[in-house]
């Protein structure tokens, strides 16, 4: 008997596929050596999909997908000068509070009172 996925349209048109797999599960994986110029991997990270579908749009020699429309997974060959990764160090509590509180001022957002 052939599984039955349920897929709902969003407000704005985007298909969303119901997989039923739990998130611990939808994991993304990422394999290259230094001796290619590729990397390959497959994700279900919602925002790293819709960033791989639009640079295949855009860049179609340096990024190439498919993708499993029962899992909505997204395999993906791509150009190593096109993904980076960034390791940051922790931050310090004075620092995380300065960078909310400019953040907050930035956004218009009231700043929280300790007394209340």
């Amino acid at each position: 008997m052939m599984e039955i996925i349920p897929i709902i349209l969003s407000a704005n048109g985007v298909m969303i596929v119901r997989t039923g797999m739990k998130k611990n599960d939808k994991v993304t994986e990422i394999y290259f050596n230094e001796a290619d110029s590729i990397m390959y991997g497959r994700t279900y990270n919602t925002k790293l999909k819709k960033q791989l579908r639009q640079l295949a749009v855009d860049y179609p020699d340096q990024c190439k997908i498919s993708v499993d429309a029962d899992t909505d997974m997204i395999e993906f060959e791509i150009n190593k000068n096109r993904l980076t990764f960034q390791i940051n160090p922790e931050l310090s509590a004075e620092r995380k509070k300065r960078l909310s509180a400019e953040a907050k001022k930035h956004h218009n957002l009231p700043l929280k009172n300790k007394n209340s």
